[in-house]
């Protein structure tokens, strides 16, 4: 069983970058506005304070919310002028701390980093102060795409909680199958079908002429219907309840059908096993008595859920940025040897001696 890690440090991020302007000091903070100006992005956070900020020796220390269980704690280093009213920032600490592992606060933080670094800019402003003011930032794109799987795992296990009625606690390492399950039981809700692999089916059937028609219509019409099927998933330590339907094969065949011929055309009621199988190894499981999402997602949920074409374009216009920078300098042939498909031979996925 192979396996993978989700994010050993998904409860805790912690990015670095510049602050160009001049961070004032002001006597109360009532609030932070933290405005997404990125094209593509609209998106506006208030995060309450969590505590007064702090000021220690060069350090402004600042801690705020964005959702239960998720803080975020800003740290601007520079040195006060001689006012004591104004902080000269030249760089920041942006440390976001998820405290619940649960899909939720993991969704949010996950969410909201993803747009910051997309944008590449922070915009931080404090009501009534005069203070406005932005972070560089930047993390790489590794970064930005381990915070997407992140969001899609985390979107697609709170959609399972709300509409079976569970919890899961946020797996910080899971199984390839693991996350294949947790796909199809997504699929099984929203789309009241999923493609999943199916197992081998025997049968034993007697050796009689009928039987062999029942063989020539199989392998006539490989397209098989398997109705009023009970389908569960486990997940996560959970079984989840996917209720009866059908089952769709495409691309039936018979292991060894010849020998299995030869079987039955002995006429003798001989029982004969038949193994059933399929040649893509996958069905189409439909799934209309699968759990129904109750209701729809509270607006906080809803707008950040409503960002995922712009998440999508953002990371495709990355890897696209990177493909034409690597290209770059490169003459035809070498252009051409570089995005050539490759082609590989009868034996490549042989296993070696």
């Amino acid at each position: 069983m192979s396996a993978m890690v989700i994010n050993q440090a998904a409860g805790a991020t912690m990015i670095e970058g510049a602050i160009p302007i001049p961070f004032i000091v002001p006597d109360s903070f009532p609030s932070f506005t933290l405005p997404i100006t990125a094209p593509g992005f609209h998106y506006e956070l208030d995060a309450p304070l969590v505590e007064r900020p702090r000021i220690e020796d060069d350090r402004l220390t600042v801690r705020f919310t964005i959702d239960p269980h998720v803080e975020f704690t800003l740290t601007l280093t520079g040195s006060l002028l001689d006012d004591r009213t104004q902080f000269q920032a030249s760089h920041f600490l942006l440390h976001c701390k998820v405290t619940k592992q649960a899909a939720r606060p993991h969704f949010v933080a996950a969410t909201v980093l993803a747009v910051f670094g997309f944008a590449g800019k922070i915009g931080l402003t404090i009501p009534d102060s005069g203070v406005g003011s932005y972070l560089d930032f930047n993390p790489p794109l590794l970064e930005l795409s381990n915070f997407l799987q992140r969001r899609q795992l985390a979107y697609r296990l709170m959609t399972v909680e709300r509409a079976a009625g569970v919890e899961f606690r946020w797996p910080e390492v899971c199984t390839y199958e693991e996350l294949g399950s947790l796909h199809r039981t997504f699929l099984a809700i929203t789309e009241r079908a999923f493609r999943g692999p199916i197992d081998p089916i025997a049968r034993t059937i007697p050796a009689k002429k009928e039987s062999i028609v029942w063989l020539d219509s199989i392998i006539a019409s490989p397209k098989q219907v398997y109705g009023q099927q009970k389908f569960d998933v486990s997940l996560f330590g959970r079984t989840i309840d996917l209720g009866t339907g059908r089952l769709i094969v495409d691309d039936v065949y018979i292991l060894d059908a010849d020998k299995v011929r030869h079987e039955l055309e002995a006429d003798d009621g001989h029982l004969v096993v038949v193994v059933i199988s399929s040649l893509s190894g996958q069905g189409l499981y439909e799934t209309p008595q699968a759990p129904h999402f109750p209701d729809s997602w509270e607006p906080k949920i809803k707008a950040l859920i409503a960002l995922e074409p712009s998440l999508d374009d953002s990371l495709v216009g990355r890897y696209h940025a990177l493909a034409t920078a690597t290209l770059a300098g490169a003459d035809e042939e070498q252009r051409r040897s570089m995005t050539a498909r490759p082609e590989l031979g009868e034996g490549a996925f042989l296993p070696r001696s």
